[in-house]
């Protein structure tokens, strides 16, 4: 027999003595490499990697789209906001077609400064005179003076047009049913 005897290592496996080169019997109850694992876990985080990156683009996109949108609704907005202006403009000139007038004024004065607007009413009134009442308009034997009542019907129009509130319209209703 030999001199050498069998000797457990730890981690249960079993050695021929002191020169065994691993070639025991027994399997080993522990893996030897984790490397698999880590390999696994490189690719797991590859992937996450790959698809934050896909999101991102995605949400660029989308960020590059809202902000188009925002920028047609902000134009949209101001031209709006210029439109009720040249409206405002035109009524104090006097218009009688609104629309009519509008549409002119629009299409006609594109070049015109937009903050100009009192000058633009003027330059289509001057242009289109028949588009605004005349400073005539009437008659002096018509107008007649002004009363008590016209004031209270003066009054109860301008608060009805300016609340728009229902019970201040027909008040104003009631006192022009009364004056008459």
């Amino acid at each position: 027999m030999s001199d050498f005897q069998q000797i457990q290592l730890p981690g249960g496996r079993a050695g021929d003595g002191p020169g065994d080169t691993g070639g025991g019997t027994q399997a080993s109850a522990e893996p030897a490499d984790d490397r698999p694992d880590v390999v696994r876990e490189e690719g797991d985080w590859r992937k996450r990697a790959l698809a934050a990156e896909a999101r991102v683009e995605q949400l660029e996109g989308r960020i590059t789209a809202l902000e188009g949108e925002v920028a047609e609704a902000a134009e949209s907005a101001s031209a709006a906001a210029l439109g009720r202006e040249l409206d405002r403009a035109l009524i104090e000139a006097g218009v009688l077609d609104l629309d009519a007038a509008r549409l002119l004024a629009e299409r006609g004065f594109e070049g015109v400064d937009p903050t100009d607007l009192a000058g633009v009413a003027g330059a289509l009134r001057r242009e289109r005179p028949w588009l605004f009442s005349s400073a005539g308009f009437g008659s002096a034997a018509m107008a007649g003076e002004t009363t008590a009542g016209n004031t209270a019907l003066s009054e109860a129009h301008d608060t009805a047009r300016c609340s728009g509130d229902r019970r201040q319209v027909l008040r104003y209703l009631r006192v022009k049913r009364n004056a008459n």
